[in-house]
């Protein structure tokens, strides 16, 4: 939110086509990267890696999607992916009280994350970047709990996984459709500072800002859960979250969410996704040294970066009409005032223009006084001063 809003300029309607013009580029480069790798590696589109692609399409997918809303609002969570993390191993701790117990845990905490963050952000004004950074280097330092062992979990089949692709896929859609209309999107991204960092936007702004950091930490918290459930294992490693995270948001600003907020496209964040995992599978099985999932994700988000550029520049909103009284306008774009001349550098004053009381005129000053054929002309009151200056009128003698 604007918190200088005197100086705000009017906001015109935004230009959406370059986000359409983006997607399709971005389709066609997932297509080439997925039909050279299966020109390579053919397989990868068979089982079991098959499999095992899709589930962490499902997870980051899932990150994305919250990490996407945050980027929106002018929030950004980096502590996602952390997030993730303990959710698996807090679902996998408690596998043996049942899914509804286990998920409880798994969700609850990650719903707690997401407070802490609100609480930081959105009422101590810290800004969103460094305190998920903060909590996520937190959750990497301090060593997960005792996972038991789940060999006895139930398998999920493949029908099952791709039953959850296209749910995350659903709804990554949806609310990027419900993200084209012009109020839903400028209110998420109220929260936005274009003046004193350490102002107030106001409780609406804040209270939208906080939601969407719990609802990010809530979406990373079911992430962990369905990798559990598809892997029969919890994530193993703290440092993986840092990678998730990255590769979230790679994806994130791949598809067109624009870094600085507010400004995304529909099925781009899908679409970044896909991008991440093929070129990921490309470039460590076709090269001399294994980049990671981090090290892949990573140059997407340079790229990515470079395309935020280019959304801000191309589709910056349209400045309104200026007009008559319009303060905020350029003066030379003001109409020119009947009977002004241009070319006198706009010395004429407009309509509207007042004297003050020591420029006002003498009365024999003003050209064509006319006298005034009245009771007080009559009885030697003098010659009337006209405003509105009427010419004088010939009597036929």
């Amino acid at each position: 939110m604007a918190l200088d809003a005197a100086a705000a300029q009017p906001l015109g309607k935004d230009r959406l086509f370059v986000h359409v013009v983006w997607e399709v580029l971005l389709a066609c480069a997932v297509t080439a990267v997925a039909v050279a790798l299966y020109a390579l590696e053919p397989d990868t589109y068979r089982q079991p890696s098959l499999r095992h692609s899709l589930v962490w399409i499902v997870v980051i997918l899932t990150l994305a999607i919250g990490v996407s809303l945050t980027v929106r609002a002018g929030v950004v969570n980096l502590a996602a992916g952390p997030v993730a993390v303990w959710s698996s191993n807090l679902f996998a701790r408690h596998d043996y009280d049942g899914y509804a117990v286990a998920g409880a845990y798994a969700v609850g905490g990650a719903l707690a994350a997401g407070l802490v963050l609100a609480l930081l952000v959105c009422v101590f004004r810290v800004p969103a970047w460094a305190a998920s950074l903060g909590l996520a280097l937190l959750t990497v330092a301090v060593p997960l709990p005792y996972v038991p062992s789940l060999e006895n979990a139930a398998h999920r089949s493949e029908k099952e996984i791709r039953i959850w692709l296209v749910c995350a896929i659903a709804v990554s859609l949806l609310g990027g459709l419900l993200m084209l209309a012009r109020g839903p999107r400028r209110a998420l991204s109220q929260y936005r500072i274009d003046g004193d960092p350490a102002g107030r936007p106001g409780p609406g702004p804040s209270l939208l800002a906080a939601l969407t950091l719990v609802a990010s930490c809530g979406l990373a918290g079911l992430a962990g859960i369905m990798h559990t459930l598809a892997m029969r294992q919890p994530v193993e490693a703290t440092q993986l979250g840092i990678t998730l995270s990255t590769a979230a948001l790679a994806a994130v600003l791949i598809g067109g969410v624009s870094a600085y907020g507010r400004r995304g496209g529909v099925a781009g964040t899908v679409l970044g996704v896909f991008l991440v995992i093929a070129l990921d599978k490309l470039l460590n099985h076709n090269t001399g040294y294994q980049l990671g999932l981090l090290g892949t994700a990573a140059m997407v988000l340079i790229a990515g970066l470079l395309v935020t550029r280019l959304i801000e520049w191309r589709t910056q909103p349209r400045p309104p009409k200026p007009t008559l009284l319009d303060p905020l306008s350029d003066p030379a774009d003001q109409p020119i005032w009947p009977g002004e001349n241009p070319a006198n550098d706009g010395d004429t004053e407009p309509p509207w223009a007042v004297r003050e009381p020591d420029e006002a005129p003498a009365p024999w000053a003003v050209p064509h006084q006319a006298p005034r054929h009245g009771a007080e002309e009559r009885e030697g009151a003098g010659a009337d001063i006209d405003p509105w200056d009427t010419p004088p009128t010939r009597y036929k003698v």
